[in-house]
């Protein structure tokens, strides 16, 4: 079985296969694990009219189960994990019969996610824990199976779910639509309708130093009213509190005090 012809050679990237233009992402976060787990779902821009396979990135992920539709039912697709490279790590393959329309992968991440950065209460300005993600260069693998190379862009939807003690107490934020409070049940949509990438630059404010944190904890600086994707590519968080964004990466969640 050959892949079809990628768009562009990337040599940091397995992917290979399909394009996939629009993802759906269902994670639940847990904080006390660290770690998240749920499903990616991406989309083929046509169904296929012969069978192939669709080569995804991935590192340190546990690959649950795999389906070639976007339900998630019927019997399990054939799937492996290549032999680990010690830069791109491994490789997801995923044989594609005719027909197929969507891919569904259910996974989990590791609590030493490269990507993931876990904040303890100390580190903060406040009482709660906070979470980012930082993509950059080749991390988000770490945490989504997928194409990591800047010349694969996609549209996105994203349901995000926070676990225990800090549901209902976090604000979740990303590269895209965001909510404007904090949600009780600790569950957040997002939706981004425009091509985007997981090592894209997401520009934010930093984190403000609290009471006997360490001198690498970015200084006080003001910050920005909070906007959407609508006029800008950018995500930021509500003022006044614990929130924190790459100011040279590509952070697409944020999870914040409010």
């Amino acid at each position: 079985m050959t892949p079809a012809p990628s768009p562009a050679i990337d040599p940091h990237s397995f992917a290979q296969g399909p394009a996939l233009p629009h993802l759906t992402l269902a994670l639940a976060v847990n904080f006390a694990s660290q770690t998240l787990a749920g499903s990616a779902t991406w989309q083929l821009a046509t169904p296929l009219a012969e069978p192939t396979e669709v080569v995804l990135d991935t590192r340190d992920l546990v690959i649950e189960r795999v389906w070639t539709n976007a339900e998630g039912t019927g019997p399990e697709a054939a799937h492996t994990l290549g032999t680990p490279d010690a830069t791109l790590r491994q490789a997801l393959r995923i044989a594609l019969p005719a027909g197929t329309a969507a891919v569904r992968i259910a996974y989990r991440t590791s609590p030493h996610a490269a990507a993931l950065r876990w904040l303890a209460p100390a580190q903060t300005a406040g009482e709660h824990p906070f979470l980012f993600t930082q993509s950059q260069a080749i991390l988000a693998r770490t945490w989504l199976p997928c194409p990591d190379s800047p010349g694969r862009r996609f549209t996105y939807e994203a349901e995000v779910e926070i676990l225990g003690e800090e549901k209902g107490q976090l604000l979740a934020l990303m590269s895209a639509e965001n909510p404007q409070a904090t949600a009780p049940d600790g569950r957040y949509h997002f939706r981004q309708p425009r091509p985007t990438c997981w090592r894209w630059p997401r520009a934010a404010s930093t984190l403000p130093r609290s009471a006997g944190a360490p001198e690498s904890t970015p200084s006080p600086r003001p910050y920005p009213a909070p906007r959407t994707s609508s006029g800008s590519w950018t995500a930021w968080c509500k003022p006044p509190n614990n929130c924190m964004g790459s100011t040279a990466g590509s952070a697409m969640i944020y999870l914040c005090y409010q």
